[in-house]
């Protein structure tokens, strides 16, 4: 979404001139309450998108989301920027599935994000439905990463042409909603 561009190195992010708010949210043990803080926090802070590769289960099979995590929702909807609204971005996940009953990423205030191959087709594995928002391109995409976490790229191991999936797409997504807020700060969620 950001990664500093103009330097010659690697890559260059969507908004390579943004600034970037990071939260650590990861494993079984992370509490609903966590899970609030996490979205209303980076709202306190300031963040205009919020990029989430994360879900609560399994997106092809139909669930509700818990209610506190729906007013976090709510609260980045109606409180961010300013009373503006900060858009929250969730990646459709890699199951090749259909997801309009994923409660997550068919709330009102979510944008669900698909991938999309070079050829602008749905990638095979990317999970599909109306909850759908939009599809961003996926595979492929230079990115940084940790020395042997992926194949490196031009033999440089902090970077890698490996990343893919809607958690690839959805930093994509978020670098075209900053763009969009930096032109016309006025914009709505």
């Amino acid at each position: 979404a950001a990664s500093i561009g103009n330097n010659e190195e690697g890559g260059a992010g969507v908004a390579y001139g943004a600034e970037v708010y990071g939260v650590r949210l990861l494993g079984d043990s992370v509490s609903m309450t966590e899970t609030y803080d996490s979205i209303t926090s980076s709202v306190d802070a300031g963040a205009s998108v919020l990029s989430n590769s994360w879900g609560f289960k399994n997106s092809c099979d139909g669930y509700d989301i818990p209610e506190l995590y729906k007013q976090a929702l709510r609260y980045a909807e109606e409180e961010g920027r300013g009373g503006l609204g900060s858009v929250v971005l969730h990646a459709a996940g890699n199951s090749n599935c259909d997801i309009s009953d994923d409660g997550l990423l068919a709330f009102e205030t979510v944008v669900a994000v698909a991938a999309l191959s070079a050829g602008d087709n749905k990638e095979g594995y990317s999970s599909y439905g109306t909850p759908i928002d939009i599809s961003a391109p996926s595979g492929g995409l230079i990115t940084t990463t940790l020395e042997g976490a992926y194949n490196s790229y031009k033999d440089n191991p902090l970077y890698t042409s490996d990343m893919s999936g809607t958690s690839a797409a959805t930093p994509l997504v978020a670098g075209v909603f900053a763009l969009m807020f930096s032109v016309n700060e006025r914009l709505t969620a």
